[in-house]
């Protein structure tokens, strides 16, 4: 199989409703203007083959870019990182994270919100071109030569996928685990890292509405709402930091006129940081003022 057509059957199961999947020629020009010069790091955008948009809002400016002979990776805190197919020897799928090795050790390692069962087959067709081995699904045997580790040690074969290994635990530490995991994987991911400053914002304004509420102003929100709308005010807040992100991206002028300094100044100010400060603020503060007026409606509070 050839790159392309590897892609066409495997790519679209690495993303989902969010991460979108993209295959040339049918990559819109700006994200692929965007994942050639920005995630690859600025090669030729005829090169690309296929593309993952890791953004929330589809500004393409983080997520895996796939060549005829190199995949490409970005993301805030690791920059552009780079692998050729031809040196994949081995991937590893755990629960929380993939890792890809070469003949040394590991050259890649992804932890956000991808499919990592579906991108590590995906990376293995890649690398191969062809069938993927994966870790067989049953209990564990002491007869090396059903052993595909050992054998693809001796015999030098293509990569295998391995499996973390899971002991038999009750239902209530499933779930606990699967919610700590869906945490961890939140706070990894480019949606959590781009918007931490309206995390922030959320937090001073619910500090903010406690302080109010415990002193006794008329205008406080009641301290029940403020206690039930923490979690989807902080949610609120690191959204409405995204959308200002996005307001600036598309109405903030590449040429600030004016005939005074103030203006100039209030302008900078504004599209730096007063359009997020807003955005954010008002969105921390908009749960509680739901719940309240539901109290207000439904119970007379």
């Amino acid at each position: 199989m050839t790159v392309n057509e590897i892609l066409k059957e495997k790519l679209k199961s690495v993303g989902d409703d969010v991460l979108r999947t993209y295959i040339a020629p049918d990559i819109p020009e700006k994200k692929l203007h965007n994942a050639a010069k920005i995630i690859a790091g600025g090669i030729d955008e005829n090169e690309i083959v296929g593309f993952v948009d890791g953004t929330l809002f589809g500004s393409a400016k983080e997520g895996l870019v796939f060549t005829e002979t190199t995949f490409y990776n970005r993301c805030n805190a690791d920059g552009v990182i780079s692998v050729d197919y031809k040196n994949i020897k081995k991937v590893e799928v755990e629960e929380d994270k993939l890792l890809v090795y070469d003949e040394v050790g590991v050259v890649y390692k992804e932890t956000a919100l991808y499919n990592f069962r579906n991108l590590g087959e995906l990376l293995l067709a890649l690398a191969n071109k062809d069938s993927v081995k994966e870790m067989p699904k049953t209990e564990e045997t002491t007869d090396s030569s059903n052993d595909p580790i050992n054998n693809t040690e001796k015999k030098d074969a293509k990569p295998v996928i391995l499996e973390a290994k899971t002991n038999a635990k009750s239902e209530k530490q499933n779930i606990s685990e699967n919610l700590t995991e869906k945490a961890k994987n939140f706070t990894k991911s480019s949606f959590f890292k781009n918007n931490i400053g309206g995390l922030i914002v959320a937090i001073v304004m619910i500090v903010l509405s406690v302080g109010t509420n415990l002193s006794g102003s008329e205008d406080a929100f009641p301290i029940w709402t403020i206690i039930i709308g923490v979690p989807f005010s902080l949610i609120m807040g690191m959204l409405g930091w995204a959308i200002a992100r996005k307001l600036r991206e598309n109405f903030a002028p590449d040429v600030i006129f004016y005939t005074e300094t103030s203006t100039l100044i209030f302008k900078k100010i504004w599209w730096g940081a007063g359009i997020y400060l807003l955005c954010s603020g008002i969105g921390s503060l908009l749960p509680m003022s739901i719940f309240q007026a539901i109290a207000q409606t439904v119970i007379g509070e």
